[in-house]
Parts: C-alpha cells; structure tokens; sequence
C-alpha cells in the first residue's frame, strides 16, 4: 500500500476486551490480536479484575504508539469494515469522535476471532484511536475527512 501523507495523522491506537470466566483467554487474545493484525507481536497488558457477582475477569489491553504501525491498524480496521458498516461510522461521526481527537470502535469479539471487523456494542473489542487534529480545527469534520481519505486510499490501491 503506498503511504498516504495522512498516515502521520494516526498517534496512537489502543484496544482492550474483557474475558470473561466463560470464555477462553486465549481465544480472546486472539481476537484482541487479530484486530490489531499489524501489531500481532505486542505486550497485551492483562488485569485481573472481578465482575459484578464477584466472577472472575480479565482486561487486556493493547498499545500501539509507533504512527505508522497504528496508521496500519487504522487502515486495516476500515478495510475490514463492511460497506454498511463504512456508511455507519460515518454516519455515527458525532457519537464516535471526542474534543481530544479520539475516535472509538466497538468490534465484534466473535467476528475479530475470526479475523471480520463488524461494528457492534455488546461484548466488544474497544479501540481508541488517537489523533493529529490542527489547533483551531473541529476534530469530528477532520476525522471524518480523514477517514474519507483513508476510503479513497482503499479504493484507488482496489481498482
């Protein structure tokens, strides 16, 4: 993929999932780590931690601070995404975007085991991307337009 200029706008990237005691943390780590495909190799930082009927659980979580590899994640979660689910995190712009620069992705647990990035609330994936935003501008119009750069990228390196 040729690098965009834009790619210096992606900080950092962070993501974190729950395991709960039902599930098998290895699978779960999987899922942490396939969301993350360019960063694979990783420290996750793991918390033990209990949930609300005292059941065990655990928090791992990823950083990534190199901009070009969180650039990568970044490109490779939207690439990932379903058309529909493309539409829908632009749609959702306002919802997702915080004053800071930081956009925030749901994904499906069950669908990053398997290496499919789908927007979804329950049970998922977190990620934190933090970004570059120029002093002075609106961080939700420059993420979305950075987003829409992100798109056209794909779309020239596709056809």
């Amino acid at each position: 993929m040729e690098r965009s200029t834009s790619s210096t706008a992606t900080l950092s990237v962070e993501a974190s999932v729950f395991a709960y005691a039902t599930e098998d943390e290895a699978k779960v780590e999987h899922a942490l780590k396939n969301t993350l495909k360019a960063e694979a190799e990783s420290d996750i930082e793991m918390q033990r931690l209990s949930g609300h009927y005292n059941d065990p659980l655990s928090l791992m979580t990823l950083r990534i601070t190199n901009r070009k590899a969180a650039h990568e994640v970044f490109v490779n979660v939207i690439r990932g995404l379903s058309t529909m689910d493309r539409e829908r995190l632009l749609d959702e712009i306002e919802d997702r975007v915080d004053d800071s620069g930081n956009l925030y992705l749901r994904l499906d647990k069950q669908s990053a085991f398997t290496g499919r990035m789908v927007l979804q609330e329950i049970d998922p994936v977190r990620l934190k991307f933090r970004f570059r935003v120029p002093h002075g501008s609106d961080p939700k119009l420059n993420i979305r337009s950075y987003i829409a750069s992100v798109l056209d990228e794909i779309e020239r390196v596709a056809t």
